[in-house]
């Protein structure tokens, strides 16, 4: 398995490593999606920083947009940042990014290249009352 779930009381963080392949995508989604606790998260972090490589194409990302159109009506108000500083991963994840906003209204997609950066947006959307 290249890739861990990492829950907190406010959403969740997804680190890939290895080689990512399109299987490698649709355990973590299907995973992600089968938890519970997808219904009350706030936020997603995808982290691709520490992959080694990638056997991805165009239809990884139909598959991810399906999986994100499939949790929208779970939990409409999760917030997502993809991590990665990988040149052909940022082509995919803005493919994936415009197709989701153009089927998923309103949806929060955001790419960034390093994790902190990822962190201080999430902290930045979350409202500590809620």
């Amino acid at each position: 398995m290249s890739y861990k779930l990492e829950w907190n009381d406010q959403g969740v963080v997804i680190t890939f490593s290895d080689i990512l392949s399109t299987k490698d995508l649709i355990k973590s989604n299907s995973e992600l999606i089968g938890n519970s606790r997808i219904e009350t998260v706030k936020y997603i972090i995808s982290d691709f920083t520490h992959i080694k490589g990638a056997t991805l194409d165009e239809s990884a990302v139909e598959i991810t947009k399906d999986f994100a159109v499939r949790a929208n009506p779970i939990n409409p108000n999760i917030r997502l940042a993809i991590v990665s500083d990988n040149e052909e991963i940022i082509k995919l994840i803005e493919s994936f990014i415009h197709k989701s906003k153009s089927e998923i209204e309103g949806a929060d997609y955001q790419h960034f290249t390093h994790i902190n950066d990822a962190a201080e947006w999430m902290a930045s959307l979350i409202d500590p009352a809620n």
